[in-house]
């Protein structure tokens, strides 16, 4: 028994420097992951201003995975008029990309309280949506309004990812700018994107790194979506 209680000592023990090095190398694995997992994963957060009365937030979150990147987003607008609430906006919204191609899509949107979803894939080379109730095939390659991807801005045709819709597009680069954030002029490009009635434009550092939005809404006012932080190691501050 003596011999055998000293034979499971033996097997069991594990000497102190041995555990330090196994504690050490569990420690840098983490902390490895942890700073991989960092450097693919992209943030945005904006809030959103109607003229400059804040209404909400907007936040985008990019995460490249090995073959994919996978989107999500979040939006929550409130209007109000002497303290009732005069409009409300809830969006979310999931996104995933191949080879700069939207290959499926799953989204719904609250408008003073009235629900609408929109879902979609990719397969078999087209790509099948079904937007409240209604269901459509789309060409194998669709792109959303990607803010975040200045690379979207090529597209002739975007996909309304609130109703479903597949809106042709005109895209213009209106030159380069300052943009202004806390005190700091940045330089950036403006483009700007005409469907409907009103445009969109849209601010861009030298980097691609998206920094604003700003359009017209009803009654003439203007929606802006100011950026909470920026990052200054991807920024050119401009001299001016």
């Amino acid at each position: 028994m003596a011999k055998l209680n000293a034979r499971r000592k033996d097997k069991t023990a594990i000497p102190a420097s041995k555990l330090i090095v196994l504690f050490g190398a569990m420690f840098l694995a983490i902390m490895t992951s942890v700073s991989v997992s960092a450097d693919t994963e992209k943030q945005w957060a904006f809030k959103v201003y109607l003229d400059d009365k804040h209404i909400g937030e907007h936040s985008f979150v990019v995460r490249d995975g090995a073959n994919s990147q996978t989107i999500r987003s979040q939006a929550n607008f409130d209007v109000k008029i002497l303290f009732v609430t005069a409009f409300s906006y809830r969006h979310e919204n999931t996104e995933t990309w191949q080879n700069g191609c939207l290959s499926e899509i799953d989204a719904s949107t609250v408008v003073n309280g009235k629900l609408s979803s929109v879902e979609g894939k990719r397969e078999k080379g087209v790509f099948s949506m079904q937007a409240n109730n209604s269901a459509s095939l789309l060409d194998e390659c669709v792109s959303t309004f990607a803010y975040w991807d200045r690379d979207f801005l090529g597209n002739t045709h975007l996909l309304n990812s609130q109703t479903g819709e597949l809106k042709p597009v005109q895209v213009s680069q209106l030159g380069q700018e300052v943009y202004t954030f806390k005190n700091r002029a940045i330089e950036a490009t403006r483009y700007e994107i005409v469907f409907d009635e009103n445009p969109i434009s849209l601010w861009y550092a030298q980097d691609g790194r998206w920094l604003g939005l700003e359009t017209l809404a009803k009654g003439g006012r203007v929606l802006r979506y100011q950026p909470v932080d920026l990052p200054e190691a991807q920024l050119v501050v401009s001299g001016i």
